[in-house]
């Protein structure tokens, strides 16, 4: 059993956790619930070793438990660049290792003819074999296999550089290498990010037979309801940690369930204590009988405020638009025969041609490495063609939303961060930033510190600001919670400019109304249908 016990942990004046404690049993899987900033990946990072809490403890079962931790961005992967996939993925397990090891005792074991020394090795040989069997011996093989099947690995050359892939690629390889490991205990963060349907069932079967525990950060509830049995949510007003045995469904049945009771029951108190404060008001100035009876409603009055049930604290939520200040032109984009490497062999668009239309909503659809977020990176400027044109429209004013938030500066503090794009004064700013749920010492917090949903929701206040025609939006609901995301869709919906967007939120893609998709790497583009997008993410 794994025990957190009455952690906390601030970042300056900002308390990030305060008294944190659960359990997670062995074999157990959970989920770790709450809006952005709540404090859920640095519970994570708490638990690898990766940050030191303010106090309180983290209590393992045992001494050194093995730990697989998946960060939910690429950036923090921290994987081997120069090794080829499969070698970086068998690595995992050290079969090799062990293989070799009981080759040589083998050897030594034919050619020595001195018992003392025979009877060491054959000791030594029995103890590797048990460590091989353990690992999987030569089944371990096999289950590799069963990973890059399960998480659509097949696209990918395994004799690949992991340096060559796509930052998508790059992420499903490492989680492979992760579960392949098998460690322990499983921190995943945002798993399903860059996972497709078909990919995302295969994990929840895969963590569901999981023999280790598993607590995940996920803001995708049928995920959660398919892989989790217990619920731990961070409450954003008391920041800590409530626990629910149910699955995630479930767990929102109850907290609808306590919210009505409890509004019930302010509404009650509420009409109560009217009726009292009447009464008594009525009696001033009375005597004998009557006045008894007024100093005994006070009394009453005074227990009713000592047991009064608080109205219930409602989550802010980000509310603002973006706002194009100028129209583009009728075509604000044209692709003409585009093609683009990475590296000779390593050939990412091919012959890509389309027209873009003033105003419409137009979705990049695609397996992980098909060049999706290269095809907004040509648009946006950030690389260039080498061969045929992408031609943007004089009228055309760009903003660019990365996936990965390579555009945010770590240095700079979120007010900082805001102010390298605008000149309005720093209340304006703060005002903007208020709407984007950054207030009070918040905006004097270093982006580098700020959990992924948060910096989603800094470059999404940037785009606000800059008031563009075209927005490139890649995965802009990947970190964000389910209801932060609801929101930030409504925004893109009812802007007034042309939208590029791509995402595997299917839900997402659907609400914002898209006209058209581009289903790569082939390279058409049909009217777009919901059927034939989720087809197209599963082959």
């Amino acid at each position: 059993m794994i025990t957190l016990q009455d952690v906390s942990y601030s970042i300056g004046a900002r308390s990030i956790l305060d008294h944190v404690s659960f359990t997670l049993a062995d074999q157990e899987k959970a989920g770790l619930v709450g809006i952005n900033g709540v404090g859920k990946s640095t519970i994570l990072r708490l638990m690898c070793g990766s940050l030191i809490p303010d106090c309180g403890s983290i209590i393992f079962p045992k001494s050194s438990p093995v730990i697989g931790y998946m960060p939910q961005t690429v950036n923090d992967l921290g994987i081997p660049l120069e090794q080829t996939v499969f070698d970086f993925l068998a690595s995992g397990r050290p079969i090799r290792e062990m293989e070799g090891k009981i080759r040589e005792l083998l050897d030594y074991l034919s050619k020595t003819e001195d018992e003392a020394s025979l009877m060491k090795a054959a000791k030594e040989l029995e103890s590797w074999q048990q460590k091989l069997e353990s690992c999987g011996g030569y089944e371990a093989e096999d289950e590799l296999l069963q990973i890059i099947d399960g998480m659509q690995l097949q696209d990918i050359s395994l004799d690949a550089r992991v340096s060559t892939l796509s930052g998508g690629e790059k992420s499903k390889v490492s989680f492979s290498h992760i579960l392949y490991s098998r460690p322990d205990i499983l921190l995943l963060d945002e798993p399903t990010n860059h996972l497709d349907q078909k990919s995302r069932k295969w994990l929840a079967s895969f963590l569901g037979k999981y023999p280790g525990s598993v607590l995940m950060v996920s803001h995708d509830p049928s995920f959660l309801d398919a892989t989790i049995t217990k619920v731990i949510r961070i409450d954003e007003v008391s920041r800590k940690a409530e626990i629910f045995n149910c699955n995630y469904s479930r767990h929102l049945i109850i907290l609808e369930q306590r919210r009505e009771v409890q509004e019930r029951t302010v509404k009650k108190q509420e009409t109560e204590e009217h009726r009292l404060r009447s009464y008594i008001n009525e009696m001033q100035g009375v005597s004998g009988k009557r006045k008894r009876q007024a100093i005994s409603r006070e009394k009453t009055l005074e227990k009713l405020r000592q047991k009064k049930v608080a109205p219930i604290k409602h989550s802010k939520t980000v509310h603002a638009e973006i706002v194009a200040s100028q129209e583009s032109g009728y075509c604000p984009v044209i692709a003409r025969d585009v093609h683009f490497e990475y590296k000779p062999e390593k050939k990412v668009i091919s012959g890509l041609s389309f027209v873009l239309s003033r105003n419409e909503r137009f979705v990049v659809v695609g397996k992980n490495g098909a060049g999706k977020s290269t095809l907004l990176k040509l648009i946006a400027g950030v690389l260039h063609a080498q061969k045929g044109e992408i031609v943007i429209d004089p009228k055309t004013q760009i903003s660019y939303y990365a996936q990965e938030h390579e555009d945010l500066n770590p240095a700079n503090t979120v007010i900082e961060e805001v102010g390298s794009i605008s000149r309005l004064p720093q209340r304006n700013l703060r005002s903007l930033l208020s709407r984007f749920l950054f207030s009070g010492e918040v905006v004097f917090q270093k982006v580098a510190t700020l959990s992924p949903g948060e910096k989603s929701r800094l470059a999404l206040a940037k785009l606000t600001l800059q008031g563009r025609n075209l927005l490139l939006l890649d995965e802009p609901t990947n970190h964000l919670d389910p209801v932060t995301g609801s929101v930030i869709c409504q925004i893109i919906r009812e802007y007034n400019g042309t939208v590029v967007v791509v995402s595997h939120d299917v839900n997402f893609v659907e609400t914002l109304q898209v006209q058209r998709m581009l289903l790569l790497p082939k390279g058409d583009v049909i009217y777009y249908d919901r059927k034939e997008i989720e087809k197209y993410q599963e082959r």
